[in-house]
């Protein structure tokens, strides 16, 4: 066989020896050249009778290797290479075999990767070598580790060169999607784990060159599904300039994954595998390849090259599902399959930002930054901005919006709320300056559009109190976004005012939002009344069971403010009786029996509650939402205190990691997630862990702005509980001082003024030798206390 013919040969016998057995006469038959298929079929016997068929060079005689080959063992079981002895094959291809081995002295389970002597020709034996040196600079969570390496006498003509790597239980990232059905979230978070470890590759000089689904498993770690990418036997070295394997012309690869640019032997460059994870995330979101590749390699050359996928939007029948790909993701994913490198994401990198920005609500750059589009993503992106400039502009035009609303059909009011978008945007981005981009950092500004909005709209009463009630207790919830709570305050009870001769559920509601904003303020017995008439317009007008269970939820949190346990965890009970006749019931009700139970001192009660409430949650919400992020912070806290330290770490962590994946590090969940495990670390002895991560979260949170003080605080107050963990009280002083320094400056009724600050400052003191000031610490816990009380009694 000459090497032209092995040549054209070799990637489709590669293929074929991937496939089971009884798919590969299916395989054959598609072969457009039937001496193609001939030769295949031959040399498909031949493997049959020999350990395995792999990649030669175009110099090999095929027919005299199938014949000298077949002296060889198949079942290599037992066989030990090295100091490690061979247990089963776990799969075959055109790089060699992988076993599953157990290193003898310590019996370690390891995937073994050899070739034959018999058929380690010389471009066979580099190709191993590359592998071995681009796996030993990829030390990667999510690629597979090189554990060792070197050659064996297994009764070849000549040593057989093996890798010996980490072994991965998983499966491929299709199989594992198809089996699973993760939701879309789920699904862009495992890809994202794949660009990471690829653009962690680029960044080393290293292209994958063939990357598949059957690379990537899938493999369950503590905090959930993780990625392990492998099999660098084609990689090839940046550089390398062109030497080596690139040399010979041969290029194995995947014609169902290969880029343009491959299939027609170009040059091969990060763009190329940037095109490959461009098939795999349009496989991912539509359980569909782009292309049609059954029709054999003339074909699937020919699709590749020239024609234009559809966008994955129209490739999956699920409406909904259709609906989250439409737009962003489609334009995403075409532009990584464009067939120009030019045109694709010029990185990984660049290509795993837009999938950010596609997540946090930005404008991607996959598609054409018109007007329109901007407008939408600036609305979505700042709901909170623009719903305060939204209720001043309404207000400030006068009636004509209202009577709008009023007079003209759906269509012409859709019309006017798009032509208001854009109108909002064009404010926004021309004062950028007046407002910024994230309008909880410049809250003044903020506070003065709400009093503007306040005045006018106390200035020109509605003829229709309803719709002034609405508009006010909406400027409330405004103000309380904002952390004014104050202002609040008085915009709810003028609510009430309003709605207290129509009654009815408008009242409920409003006195429910009273009720809350007294229980967060500290005003305890207020929130008991406002609340208990809540419950009582319910039961009287026969209100939905969701609103029921709301308010007793409600008034439960008010009772256990005022120290009356027992009948907290009797509303939060009747709560969650309601709640559980609800379809969607996302256990929020459960999450409040949970802290009554926990605070009536039934802490074993209150872990079945949080875990029964983390439960439903998880079956609604992605991954990462802050739903299931508070639960797991309150069911990590109460593991703690029941003693169970390493559980609490597990929890407390995926609780961290899912979070900062999906809203990032940045955010006051995350923050509190990330000092949340730093203390579960420190309680388990493992500080030289524990206080990296919790001076990371300092560092993080003393970049965010002034209304984010509660997760500096709490920041603070981690490093120092971790330091005193250490034993090292000196060390702690300093954090616990200026988190007691910022409490003081906060509200009374602030969760973080509650006495822990100065308790932990006290406990640093007393660590220290110097009582007298440890003393005075806990004076200052005891008189915060006293006057919280006084407060709630109010």
């Amino acid at each position: 066989m000459d090497a032209d013919r092995w040549a054209a040969l070799q990637p489709l016998l590669d293929q074929a020896l991937d496939l089971p057995p009884a798919e590969r006469a299916a395989f054959l038959a598609h072969q457009p050249d039937p001496e193609v298929a001939a030769d295949l079929a031959a040399l498909l016997d031949a493997a049959d009778e020999v350990p395995a068929i792999l990649d030669g060079p175009p110099a090999w005689d095929a027919h005299a290797l199938l014949d000298d080959a077949t002296a060889e063992a198949d079942d290599l079981a037992g066989v030990h290479v090295g100091p490690y002895r061979l247990v089963r094959e776990l799969g075959r291809g055109g790089q060699g075999r992988v076993f599953l081995a157990e290193r003898d002295d310590v019996g370690t389970q390891v995937a073994l990767k050899l070739v034959h002597g018999a058929l380690a020709a010389p471009e066979v034996v580099g190709r191993f070598l590359t592998e071995r040196r681009v796996l030993a600079g990829l030390v990667h969570p999510h690629i597979a580790r090189l554990l060792d390496a070197g050659t064996a006498d297994l009764g070849g003509l000549s040593p057989t060169p093996y890798l010996v790597m980490e072994a991965v239980e998983g499966r491929s990232i299709t199989a594992h999607v198809a089996e699973t059905r993760p939701p879309l979230d789920e699904r862009l978070r495992l890809f994202g784990q794949v660009c990471e470890a690829v653009a962690f590759a680029h960044g080393r000089l290293v292209v994958h060159r063939d990357l598949k689904p059957s690379n990537i498993l899938v493999e369950d770690g503590p905090e959930g599904p993780r990625v392990k990418l492998l099999d660098f036997g084609i990689a090839k070295l940046l550089s390398d300039d062109a030497e080596g394997l690139t040399r010979t012309g041969q290029s194995p690869l995947t014609p169902e994954y290969a880029a343009p640019e491959q299939v027609l032997s170009g040059p091969v460059t990060v763009t190329t595998d940037v095109y490959a994870l461009g098939v795999i995330l349009y496989e991912l979101l539509t359980d569909a390849r782009p292309y049609d590749t059954s029709g054999g390699l003339r074909e699937a050359v020919r699709a590749v090259c020239d024609e234009e996928p559809a966008r994955p939007s129209t490739r999956v029948p699920d409406a909904d599902r259709a609906r989250s790909l439409r737009g962003d993701l489609d334009a995403i994913v075409l532009r990584a399959l464009a067939k120009s490198p030019d045109v694709r994401y010029a990185s990984v990198d660049a290509f795993l930002a837009d999938l950010h920005r596609h997540r946090d609500g930005l404008p991607v750059l996959a598609r054409r930054a018109t007007a329109r589009y901007r407008a939408t993503k600036f609305v979505r992106r700042h709901a909170l901005a623009t719903s305060v400039a939204a209720l001043v502009v309404a207000l400030g035009i006068g009636t004509g919006v209202r009577e709008v609303s009023l007079r003209r059909s759906a269509e012409l009011a859709r019309d006017e709320a798009q032509a208001t978008a854009a109108l909002l945007t064009d404010v926004f981005d021309a004062t950028s300056d007046a407002v910024s981009s994230e309008i909880r950092r410049d809250t003044l500004r903020a506070v003065d559009l709400l009093d503007r909005a306040a005045t006018r709209l106390a200035a020109t009463p509605d003829p229709d109190p309803a719709l002034q009630a609405r508009l006010t207790l909406h400027l409330g919830q405004i103000y309380a976004s904002l952390g004014l709570e104050d202002r609040a305050a008085s915009q709810y009870r003028e609510g009430v005012r309003l709605l207290r001769p129509l009654g009815g559920a408008p009242l409920a509601d409003a006195l429910y939002l009273v009720g809350i904003n007294a229980t967060a303020r500290g005003l305890c017995t207020e929130a008991e009344a406002a609340l208990t008439e809540t419950v009582e317009i319910g039961r009287r007008e026969r209100l939905p069971a969701s609103a029921t269970a709301s308010a007793h939820g409600a008034r439960g949190g008010a009772l256990a403010c005022l120290g009356r346990y027992d009948e907290a965890i009797s509303d939060a009970q009747a709560a969650q009786r309601y709640a559980a006749t609800q379809p969607g019931d996302d256990g929020t009700s459960l999450h409040i029996l949970s802290d009554m139970l926990d605070r009536g001192g039934r802490r074993d009660e209150a872990i079945d509650a949080i875990r029964q409430s983390l439960a439903l949650a998880a079956s609604l919400y992605p991954e990462g939402h802050q739903v299931l992020t508070a639960r797991r912070l309150m069911l990590g806290r109460l593991l703690a205190d029941a003693g169970a330290d390493g559980a609490a770490e597990r929890v407390l962590r995926t609780a961290y990691e899912t979070s900062r994946a999906r809203i990032g590090p940045r955010h006051g969940r995350t923050l509190a997630a990330q000092g949340a495990v730093a203390e579960a670390l420190a309680r388990l002895g493992r500080t030289a862990e524990a206080e990296p991560l919790a001076r990371d979260a300092v560092r993080v949170a003393q970049t965010l702005p002034p209304a984010d003080a509660v997760a500096r605080i709490r920041a603070l107050q981690s490093l120092a509980r971790v330091r005193l963990a250490a034993g090292r009280p000196e060390d702690a002083e300093a954090p616990a001082r200026e988190a007691v320094a910022f409490a003081t400056t906060l509200p009374l009724w602030s969760v973080t003024t509650f006495p822990e600050t100065h308790r932990t400052l006290a406990e640093s003191l007393r660590r220290q030798g110097r009582a007298a000031e440890a003393e005075a610490a806990e004076r200052e816990a005891e008189a915060v206390e006293a006057s919280m009380t006084a407060r709630a009694s109010r």
